[in-house]
């Protein structure tokens, strides 16, 4: 879809709008399949390094916070001129993702999970093991 020549055709467009998600999620539990069953070799180290984990633990604020701020920093410019191709790779913008997500899960996520654990969790068991 991103050639020059491309042609747009309703068919093959509607073909993979349907079948995309789906067979993405097809994908996606045969990779959960594989991992927990110990099939995927480098992929289970990958997901049991300390990075990934951090990642893992941050990420829902990432997802959160990471559209207003794109959305601001698209809204503020001027003219096309000040697009680049590396538009993506904004260090500022993704700094200021980071930062705030990593605010967001330590101030706002992780006590409201806290919170929720001792309501309508075992909340006993949980507060003498912490």
């Amino acid at each position: 879809m991103g050639l020059e020549g491309y042609k747009y055709e309703h068919g093959p467009a509607a073909l993979f709008a349907a079948f995309s998600p789906i067979l993405w999620g097809i994908f996606m539990s045969m990779m959960h399949w594989a991992i927990c069953n110990n099939y995927a070799g480098s992929a289970t180290a990958f997901l049991e390094s300390r990075p990934f984990k951090f990642f893992n633990n941050i990420a829902y604020s990432v997802y959160l916070t990471q559209f207003p701020i794109f959305f601001y920093n698209v809204g503020v410019q001027r003219h096309a001129e000040f697009y680049t191709p590396l538009l993506l790779l904004h260090a500022p913008e993704m700094l200021a993702v980071l930062v705030i997500s990593i605010m967001a899960t330590v101030a706002i996520e992780m006590p409201f999970n806290q919170v929720y654990r001792i309501y309508f969790g075992n909340s006993q068991k949980k507060l003498k093991e912490i």
